[in-house]
């Protein structure tokens, strides 16, 4: 493996990673629809999420496909 495709892989586990974080910190947040604005907070968490998790699958398919 070339010190290139080292490195690529390793910035490709460590975005997977920070995207898991992220995730993990999405989820752990508990909505208070009493305040104001909370739903809009919660949908677009949710809508962050789903793209997040759509990136993960990305890197992981390029990750396999070379």
């Amino acid at each position: 493996m070339s010190p290139d495709k080292n490195a690529v892989d390793a910035d490709r586990s460590e975005l997977i990673a920070r995207l898991h974080e992220l995730i993990e910190a999405l989820e752990s947040r508990v909505p208070h629809f009493e305040r104001e604005g909370e739903v809009r907070i919660a949908q677009d968490a949710a809508a962050l999420k789903r793209m997040a998790l759509e990136r993960i699958a990305q890197l992981e398919h390029e990750s396999s496909a070379v």
